[in-house]
């Protein structure tokens, strides 16, 4: 599961890098892997973050030596890590309320790291300090692209067209007036 979760890491990141140098798929290839990977998180989140591989995860005698609490704790987790992971895409593609249900997540996973770290220090369990690294990570890659505006995502994708990033602001902050996408193609250098 661990490979799994690794390649749509790369596909994500395979996207991202098509999209800053804009080359074709780029946001089909984003989109696909953010959506995969919370998937991944979302069906599978208890087997991954239990760290049991896909066959075990469908045995019945891998989940006795688990406690009812851990896997319920392993589930809700899969749940916001999920829900993380698919409201960047939200935000990375300018959907609507991306922005806002980012936050809404950021706060579950913050709420959620709190009572890892606290059980951690209180049980010492070390199922609980491996999945640290995923918060980590998720979590940074949510505050980073929550704390971008909207306007520097676009400077981002769009910076060496000045006049295409100007009209695509516009475009974008004028969409709930149902504003006319912008008319003149975007030049890549």
């Amino acid at each position: 599961m661990k490979k799994v979760e690794l390649l749509f890491v790369f596909i994500i990141g395979m996207g991202f890098v098509f999209r800053l140098m804009h080359w074709p798929y780029a946001s089909e290839i984003l989109t696909f892997g953010i959506l995969f990977l919370s998937m991944l998180y979302f069906w599978f989140g208890f087997a991954l973050l239990n760290s049991m591989g896909l066959r075990a995860a469908l045995k019945k005698e891998s989940y006795k030596s688990i406690s009812k609490l851990r896997l319920f704790g392993a589930v809700g987790t899969g749940f916001v890590l999920s829900f993380v992971v698919i409201n960047s895409l939200f935000k990375l593609q300018f959907w609507p309320y991306g922005q806002v249900n980012l936050g809404i997540a950021l706060s579950f996973l913050g709420f959620l790291l709190s009572i890892v770290i606290l059980l951690f220090f209180i049980k010492r369990k070390q199922f609980l300090k491996e999945n640290y690294l995923r918060f980590i990570i998720i979590g940074g890659f949510g505050l980073l692209i929550y704390s971008l505006s909207t306007d520097q995502l676009v400077e981002l994708y769009y910076g060496s067209d000045p006049e295409y990033a100007e009209e695509y602001k516009t475009y974008i902050k004028d969409d709930s007036r149902n504003a006319k996408r912008p008319t003149k193609p975007f030049k890549s250098q």
